[in-house]
């Protein structure tokens, strides 16, 4: 992660950067890849005043808070940020759990049941109809990760077709990408 600290009307110490930078650093943890991170000190009047943009796969969150003393307002903005993050992962969790209750209410709906006691073998027994968006492999890992599945496809925003992304047996991902002759 780029962590830039910056000051204005005020000299950033390095104290105050390695503190920055160690409750900044902290943010990784709620995201597998964090790309950049902005901090802004500054004084106007009494403030101590401290602006953090963090820059994650495709969402920016921003915080700013001001206080008598700069490390309290780097604390506040962390818990700011925290906050925010949280409500975005809910808000990520809740939208995957309506749209896999919606699917499975249609694959309930539409798929007949199996007769017992018959083999199954090379018969399609279910079917599954979801959306797919356009985002980059990266944030499909991302999606992947979160759902715990072991493959997820998509439609790649670079290339514009369906790829599919899958947890190969010594845990890293593998990337289908068609190829037409």
């Amino acid at each position: 992660m780029n962590v830039v600290i910056k000051g204005k009307n005020v000299k950033v110490t390095p104290a105050m950067r390695a503190y920055a930078e160690q409750k900044i650093a902290h943010l990784s943890h709620y995201f597998d890849r964090v790309l950049d991170a902005s901090v802004s000190m500054s004084i106007e009047r009494n403030w101590q005043i401290v602006d953090v943009s963090i820059a994650v796969p495709g969402e920016v969150f921003t915080a700013a808070d001001r206080s008598a003393d700069m490390y309290a307002s780097v604390d506040a903005v962390v818990d700011k940020l925290v906050a925010q993050i949280t409500r975005h992962k809910e808000r990520q969790i809740k939208r995957h759990r309506v749209a896999r209750e919606d699917s499975a209410a249609e694959v309930e709906a539409a798929a007949p049941e199996p007769e017992p006691g018959r083999g199954q073998a090379g018969r399609i027994t279910r079917r599954k109809r979801f959306g797919v968006r356009p985002m980059s492999p990266e944030d499909a890992a991302e999606e992947m990760r979160d759902l715990g599945h072991d493959f997820f496809i998509f439609v790649n925003g670079e290339t514009e077709q369906i790829a599919v992304l899958y947890r190969r047996r010594d845990q890293s991902l593998g990337l289908i990408e068609p190829h037409i002759e």
